[in-house]
């Protein structure tokens, strides 16, 4: 009895330790070094049987490189019968592989990944092998990174991360503009950085959050309504915003990229500034 609670306990843990979603099929590719489809022609297990090693023969690769290897080996860490965070890489069927570099070496998940076993190139999702096939032409520009957007790439992402704290920019907003307020009062805004860490806009989104959608790649964007007028005390937030110095800008696979930030801003019921979060 003792020994069953132990293993449900386990793959209870496990199943919320593993419990992600793979990042866009453009992200993806994009932090990929390779990204294939072929067969496993050989499975060798450690001695330790900590680590196993497969060697693909690869029938076409989508990633271009300057590099378009026949086969690829790679060492992955063997999976015990309870784990629930992927599987074992086996000889059976074919693969779509997004492999990565860690340090000196090519891997790749088979878990919170679009890394995945299929019977043939047709079984795979339309959308994604259309994808693939534009793979190359995917312009990291184009997309605006937040934390929402990465998923389980969070390894490959750093946010921007502003020079001068929010918190001492937003002090210096005038009291006149918040004294008074009868109850604890919320505001928000939204940050646009570039790639050089400038700040591109300030939008105060419409009390409703309303947003319309935009696709992009094969993820959505959420494109939100600005306030129709700012109050003074709006104003005054986006004024200091904009007087810090330029962020750390966001980086995506070690690439500076353009970013958003969400500030959310609560002043107490005797209308002091209480918190800024940055998320």
């Amino acid at each position: 009895m003792k020994l069953l609670t132990l293993i449900f306990l386990l793959l209870h843990f496990q199943t919320f330790a593993c419990d992600c979603e793979p990042p866009p099929v453009a992200l993806d590719f994009l932090r990929s070094k390779y990204v294939f489809f072929g067969s496993i022609t050989e499975k060798n297990i450690a001695e330790d049987s900590l680590t196993y090693t497969v060697t693909f023969r690869i029938d076409k690769h989508y990633k271009k490189n300057g590099s378009d290897p026949k086969f690829l080996d790679f060492t992955l860490p063997l999976k015990s019968q309870f784990s629930t965070c992927g599987s074992n890489a086996n000889k059976d069927g074919k693969w779509l592989v997004y492999a990565y570099e860690r340090g000196a070496e090519i891997s790749f998940y088979t878990y919170c990944s679009n890394s995945k076993r299929y019977r043939a190139l047709e079984n795979i999702d339309e959308q994604e092998l259309s994808l693939l096939e534009q793979g190359n032409e995917i312009d990291i520009n184009e997309i605006i990174f937040e934390r929402a957007l990465i998923k389980s790439a969070y390894e490959e992402f750093e946010g921007a991360e502003p020079k001068t704290q929010a918190s001492s920019l937003l002090m210096q907003v005038k009291p006149k503009y918040y004294k008074g307020l009868a109850k604890t009062h919320l505001e928000r805004a939204i940050i646009y950085i570039n790639k050089d860490g400038e700040i591109t806009n300030i939008v105060i989104p419409d009390k409703s959050l309303k947003y319309e959608s935009e696709m992009k790649y094969d993820f959505i964007h959420l494109k939100y309504k600005p306030a129709d007028t700012l109050t003074k005390l709006q104003k005054g937030i986006v004024k200091v915003l904009k007087q810090g110095e330029p962020w750390k800008p966001a980086r995506y696979n070690g690439k500076t990229v353009n970013s958003r930030v969400f500030v959310r801003i609560t002043f107490d019921i005797n209308g002091r500034l209480i918190i800024s979060d940055l998320y």
